[in-house]
């Protein structure tokens, strides 16, 4: 009985490994076959024009920090492809959520460092999605904000350095165009002075146009996004003191690019240091969050993309229509043609003076002109 079950344990045995084992000849076809293609060198660099180059450097730099990481821990595995879902969980638990900061954009870093280099998508690991999803209900989104009352931007242009000196008109013309325009807390960095000019609309009315690198233009695969700056049409009784100028958004970018010209001829950027090296998108916004931390006008929890909230909220609260604020934020709405948006609508140009509705706050101007609007106005 024992020799019947043995050969029969034996039999099983060898119909497995006829079954599951790959034969002889299967090996030895497929260790003679060519090398799997690999993507050239043109390919690569053309594929990673799909992002813009602060998410690239990111992303770069999420790597380089992930694989410091897992060779100070796992020696062997010296790659995010390589890495196993359970080492990227404790380097992202260890580096980010232990020290009280979320994980969503080094997340999707690792993602997309995994997905080119040939690993295994991490989307499909429920070990990973349940990891994500946890830690979005340990810092639930816009909880630092619960609580803060928003603020109105005239406020912080009270604040605004009066000076006369490269870095205190710098500051001005950054934040009042932060202001007016609704651009995001980077993107004036890619303003080139070429492209900075004075000019009028439609309605004749004189304004400052400028190209720039945008979020939309970038996701719309256009060379440069158009927007705006507009000269205050009034001054304001709170800037008796000072001329008006000096708040006024296009004489204060107009004024920096004369600056930046006489100083530095040879730059290429409106916004630079005082060497005339061009300013990060980095630099940009943490230029305008320290301005925002130093002014006790507002709680120090709001941070330089703040001030798109706090201009749309502005002028929602002055009746001026959404269709507006949503043309010149960048905003797209259900009623707006994508198309009629993206090619047929230049430097977002609006029949409402932002500027005036701004930088100044309501009922403080010398002439008596109605600066709320009626949703029949327009």
């Amino acid at each position: 009985g024992d020799v019947y079950k043995r050969q029969g344990l034996e039999g099983v045995a060898s119909v497995a490994s006829t079954h599951l084992s790959p034969s002889s000849s299967t090996l030895s076809s497929s260790s003679s076959s060519s090398p799997p293609p690999v993507l050239s060198n043109g390919a690569r660099e053309t594929m990673k024009l799909s992002v813009s180059q602060p998410w690239r450097s990111f992303v770069l730099r999420t790597e380089d920090r992930c694989v410091r990481w897992l060779r100070a821990r796992v020696p062997p595995v010296a790659s995010v492809g390589a890495a196993s879902v359970v080492l990227l969980i404790n380097f992202l638990q260890e580096t980010f959520v232990d020290c009280g900061k979320a994980v969503s954009q080094p997340a999707s870093a690792l993602a997309r460092v995994r997905a080119e280099q040939g690993g295994p998508p991490l989307a499909e690991d429920p070990r990973w999605r349940d990891f994500l999803k946890g830690v979005r209900h340990k810092f639930p989104a816009g909880s630092r904000f619960i609580g803060l009352v928003p603020f109105p931007p005239w406020s912080l242009v009270e604040c605004l350095p009066t000076g006369s000196d490269f870095m205190s008109l710098r500051l001005r013309a950054l934040v009042l165009l932060r202001v007016v325009t609704m651009c995001r807390p980077g993107e004036p960095a890619s303003i080139a002075l070429s492209t900075v000019q004075r000019t009028t609309n439609q309605l004749g009315e004189s304004v400052v146009v400028f190209h720039y690198r945008s979020k939309n233009s970038n996701s719309n695969a256009i060379c440069s996004d158009s927007n705006f700056v507009e000269f205050l049409s009034r001054p304001s009784v709170w800037s008796k003191r000072f001329s008006y100028k000096l708040f006024c958004p296009a004489t204060q970018l107009l004024e920096l690019v004369n600056r930046v010209l006489f100083l530095h001829p040879s730059s290429q950027s409106v916004f630079t240091s005082k060497e005339g090296r061009p300013l990060s998108a980095d630099s940009c916004a943490s230029l305008v969050t320290k301005f925002m931390r130093s002014s006790r006008a507002i709680d120090q929890r709001f941070t330089a993309h703040s001030l798109r909230s706090a201009s749309q909220q502005m002028l929602i609260m002055l009746r001026v229509p959404a269709r507006f604020v949503n043309l010149r934020a960048g905003w797209s709405t259900a009623d707006d043609s994508a198309t009629r948006v993206q090619f047929y609508t230049r430097y977002r140009f609006v029949p409402v003076n932002f500027a005036n509705c701004l930088v100044f706050r309501p009922g403080t101007f010398f002439r008596n002109e109605r600066l709320v609007f009626e949703e029949n106005d327009l």
